[in-house]
């Protein structure tokens, strides 16, 4: 039983009378992005070392102007093609409930 694992969404430590949470692990949202997932391909920012807690080495930053060299998703704007939820929804060649289609791009 290995392999990767799915994203998941779980009732984080569930007690009476108290709201509870609802966690999603994957990695659109431990990214910052929404839970409702509804964005395939997001808008681009430039990498800003001031967005990040920790302190980057010159190397490290480095590294990840040159792993992300059109920058990072800014999960502040709408997505590329951002409708709302949409169940079932369609990438092509369908036409029901297309969201995108990848035929087209």
């Amino acid at each position: 039983m290995g392999g990767a694992k799915s994203p998941v969404l779980v009732l984080a430590d569930p007690q009476p009378c108290d709201e509870p949470r609802l966690l999603r692990y994957d990695p659109v949202t431990i990214a910052g992005g929404p839970i409702a997932a509804n964005i395939m391909k997001c808008q681009l920012k430039p990498l800003d070392v001031s967005d990040y807690t920790v302190t980057f080495t010159s190397t490290e930053w480095a590294q990840l102007q040159t792993i992300f060299p059109n920058g990072v998703c800014d999960w502040s704007r709408r997505g590329v093609h951002q409708t709302g939820v949409v169940p079932w929804a369609s990438f092509g060649p369908s036409r029901v409930n297309l969201v995108f289609d990848v035929n087209s791009e």
